[in-house]
């Protein structure tokens, strides 16, 4: 399970590795009046076309799917998509929407999180855990054979021919050398 903040930097990782632009993680506390909010995080992103909107929504709803990350289904469509993740909500929008809605006023008492560098530091759950064995190039080098000086290339090894079947009746090799006539290629014609 992920905290809120890991939940928005990994949202707002996935949307960069989609393309995704002017991408903003805002960090939404208590105001001075003492109101807060509903969500603690909001990521705020702008794609270029519709379709790369859809496809960075779909790309953070299917993370949280495969993590098991509580969600509200997507809103939205043409223009301005949002993953509601409870303590996280992530807006996906076109530039004009983005433009027009000036979302990145909404919350004035929200802190800018650096993202980048925080999400340079995260384990990206979707890539399997380093294994513990040796790395290829740590292994031992193979040992030369007495006779050999060190240094020197071993020899290849060679390999076994395999055993061939013999040849049944009514194989290939019985086929004749020419085929009959009416298997022969008919001559082509000229254009003229």
């Amino acid at each position: 399970m992920f905290t809120a903040r890991q939940l928005a930097l990994h949202a707002a990782r996935l949307a960069s590795a989609k393309g995704g632009e002017g991408i903003r993680v805002l960090h939404l506390t208590a105001s001075e009046e003492g109101a807060g909010t509903v969500f603690d995080y909001a990521v705020l992103v702008t794609g270029r076309s519709d379709r790369q909107t859809t496809t960075i929504v779909d790309e953070v709803f299917h993370f949280c799917k495969r993590h098991n990350v509580p969600r509200m289904p997507v809103e939205g469509a043409c223009g301005w998509m949002l993953i509601d993740c409870y303590d996280v909500v992530v807006h996906a929008l076109s530039a004009e929407m983005r433009e027009r809605y000036d979302l990145d006023r909404l919350w004035p008492h929200g802190r800018e999180v650096d993202w980048e560098r925080e999400a340079a530091k995260l384990d990206d759950p979707s890539r399997p855990a380093p294994s513990a064995c040796k790395p290829a190039a740590r292994r031992k080098a193979a040992k030369p054979a007495k006779d050999e000086a060190p240094g020197a290339k071993p020899e290849p090894k060679r390999r076994r021919a395999a055993a061939r079947a013999p040849r049944q009746q009514g194989s290939d090799q019985d086929l004749p050398a020419t085929l009959p006539p009416e298997f022969e290629p008919k001559p082509r014609r000229r254009k003229r």
